[in-house]
């Protein structure tokens, strides 16, 4: 197994991070059979990671593509644009940091919710929900505070795609702004 250490960033001195590589790959060859067909169902299901931190964004998209979505990310909202306009694959769901340099995931998001590059969207940060609610954003979403457990991503993930269009509508309103954790 590999370990590596990661400085989180400059405002988090001192603080590590170990990422176990190895052991996220095997955790799919070694899940159950069953287990490992039902996680394929989501490989028709698109998710873009759009993150300024490598640490994070490469392990959500580890951690998604191992609970079987098909995961592009970007290290920034120019980049996810470029990706979203290359038409590799229609996005179900945008997974976007909301503090980044060149655009922020706010900026980002109503960019893709206007285009219609994408309906669903999880905004994260480690600043907590009051980022969020301070940022005014006028689109439905819900948000995931960092640090997350891988778990707790996938969760956040999958009942973000249960929502069924319709179900959007009525409880989120077209210009209304709702917060779901």
């Amino acid at each position: 197994m590999r370990t590596q250490h990661f400085s989180a960033s400059p405002w988090a001195k001192g603080l590590v991070l170990g990422v176990y590589w190895r052991r996220l790959a095997m955790a799919e060859t070694t899940m159950p059979l069953s287990r490992r067909q039902s996680a394929g169902v989501h490989k028709l299901q698109t998710i873009l990671v759009v993150d300024d931190d490598t640490v994070i964004r490469k392990l959500c998209t580890a951690v998604l593509n191992g609970a079987g979505y098909n995961v592009f990310s970007a290290e920034d909202g120019l980049k996810a644009i470029e990706i979203c306009l290359a038409g590799r694959s229609p996005v179900d769901l945008a997974l976007l940091d909301i503090k980044m340099p060149k655009m922020s995931g706010l900026r980002l998001l109503d960019c893709l919710a206007s285009s219609r590059t994408a309906t669903r969207f999880i905004l994260m940060s480690g600043y907590g929900e009051d980022a969020f609610a301070n940022a005014g954003s006028n689109r439905s979403c819900s948000f995931l505070r960092k640090p997350f457990t891988p778990g707790a991503l996938v969760e956040a993930v999958r009942r973000e795609l249960s929502i069924s269009a319709p179900q959007m509508n009525a409880t989120h309103g077209e210009a209304e702004t709702t917060l779901r954790a």
